[in-house]
C-alpha cells in the first residue's frame, strides 16, 4: 500500500505571499477585527380601516417606546397629503452596532382634514387617527342659454 500524505510540498499554496489572491486574504483578516453593523428588519402588523367619519390605522409595535415612533404630514403640489411613519433605532456595543427600523407611507385621499390627525400609543399598538371632512355640495349655477 502506497502512503499518501496530504501535505504535499510539490504544489504551491494558493494563498502564498506570491499568489494574487495573498492580499485579499490578508485583508481579510484586518476585517475580522472592525465591528460589525448588523440591521434587523422589523414589519409591523398594519391594520387601516374605513369608518364614517375617519380613517384608523394601527401598528403592532411591542418593545418600541414611543419616544422612537415619528409621524409626519407633508403636503405635496398636487394636493395630496402623505402620511409617513417611521421608526429606527441604534445600538452600539464595543463590538458591533445594530440598527432596526421600518418607514410607511401613505397618500391619504382628499377627503381628510390633515390639521387634525392625532396618534396614540398604548400597549405596543401605535394608532393614528385621520378624520375626515365633511362633503361639500359643489357650486353649480345654471347658465341660461341666449
Amino acid at each position: 500500500m502506497n502512503n499518501l500524505s496530504l501535505r504535499s510540498t510539490s504544489f504551491p499554496t494558493v494563498f502564498g505571499p506570491r499568489s494574487p489572491f495573498w492580499s485579499l486574504s490578508f485583508l481579510d483578516d484586518i476585517l475580522d477585527n472592525v465591528p460589525k453593523e448588523k440591521k434587523k428588519s422589523f414589519n409591523p402588523a398594519i391594520d387601516v380601516t374605513d369608518t364614517e367619519g375617519q380613517y384608523k390605522i394601527k401598528l403592532a409595535c411591542p418593545g418600541i417606546s414611543k419616544e422612537d415612533l415619528n409621524i409626519e404630514v407633508k403636503n405635496d403640489q398636487n394636493d395630496f397629503a402623505i402620511l409617513s411613519i417611521f421608526y429606527e433605532k441604534k445600538e452600539e456595543s464595543p463590538d458591533s452596532f445594530s440598527t432596526s427600523s421600518f418607514h410607511r407611507r401613505w397618500t391619504l385621499p382628499k377627503d381628510v382634514n390633515t390639521e387634525e390627525i392625532s396618534a396614540s400609543y398604548k400597549q405596543g399598538v401605535f394608532t393614528v387617527i385621520i378624520p375626515k371632512t365633511t362633503p361639500t355640495q359643489p357650486n353649480v349655477s345654471k347658465i341660461e342659454v341666449s
